[in-house]
């Protein structure tokens, strides 16, 4: 990173709860799944999941899995082979008709304060690409670091491209984004909807934790 980059302001949002009120990938996924014909091997994949989740089997499978939240990957997987096309223009109507109407004001209207002060702005999310890329338009974030959904000749493989942008693998992303290890020595922010958020929180100067217990919703910072 350039000595110019390092004195510049910037400001990491987390997504989901924090800028909007819901959790926002399996939310897509099943908008997805809502919008197109299912066949039999989407039905019998939900089938399974379904059966897992309520045995209480995929808590078990978890303690094994290193890469991330299995119920999320298998949620995701059962939209393999979609077009690249069709989970695009969905990924549309799912940022204009789900998350538009469901912003967190006060963090829109703190979003709005950093820019006019100069903030660069970032979004730093495990919800997925193909449709944060709208909402990072919307607000003129400088890009947009978040779970990336792989296609390959135009067609959904079920995957991720890469690594779930989640808990420590976060920080790994913005390391090897920034090619830093922290932006600590440089005027940085964070906002996350948790405390257990503390791998973004630490990863910036200030961290602020965005709470909804009270109405309207309040910022505190963290150090």
């Amino acid at each position: 990173m350039s000595e110019e980059k390092i004195a510049e302001k910037i400001a990491l949002f987390d997504f989901c709860d924090t800028m909007i009120n819901f959790q926002s990938a399996d939310k897509y996924v099943r908008y997805v799944k809502a919008h197109v014909l299912n066949d039999a091997g989407m039905r019998f994949a939900e089938i399974l999941r379904g059966f897992l989740v309520k045995t209480r089997l995929m808590r078990a499978l978890q303690l094994f899995c290193r890469e991330g939240y299995i119920n999320k990957k298998m949620l995701l997987s059962q939209l393999k082979g979609l077009s690249e096309q069709e989970m695009t223009a969905l990924a549309e109507k799912f940022y204009r008709e789900i998350i538009r109407p469901n912003y967190i004001a006060e963090v829109i209207a703190e979003i709005r304060r950093l820019k006019q002060k100069g903030y660069r702005l970032f979004i730093v999310s495990g919800g997925y690409d193909v449709y944060l890329k709208y909402v990072a338009e919307e607000f003129g974030f400088k890009d947009c670091i978040a779970t990336r959904l792989d296609f390959q000749y135009g067609k959904f493989t079920g995957r991720y491209k890469g690594d779930d942008c989640m808990n420590d693998n976060k920080v790994s992303l913005l390391k090897e984004y920034f090619g830093r290890e922290s932006l600590r020595d440089c005027e940085s922010v964070a906002y996350s909807d948790s405390k257990s958020d503390i791998p973004l929180l630490k990863f910036c100067r200030r961290g602020v934790v965005v709470t909804r217990k009270n109405c309207p919703p309040q910022v505190r910072y963290i150090t």
